[in-house]
């Protein structure tokens, strides 16, 4: 593994490098969040992406949007 993928900017870097596994777990889940300026819940999401634990190097992705 390079250690470009252990930097701490290196969000793309760990993306690609699980995107480029043969085994990719996705989960999407919504979480309420609420807005400050309106006093508002809407609805945000956060995904997490894993390779298998039965690899050498084992990584997990976090996006929230």
């Amino acid at each position: 593994m390079s250690d470009e993928y252990l930097l701490p900017n290196g969000r793309t870097s760990l993306k690609r490098f699980l995107l480029n596994q043969p085994v990719l777990h996705a989960d999407e889940t919504p979480v309420p969040m609420l807005k400050a300026v309106k006093k508002k819940i809407h609805k945000v999401y956060l995904w997490t992406y894993t390779n298998t634990s039965n690899v050498e190097h084992n990584a997990v992705y976090y996006y929230f949007s």
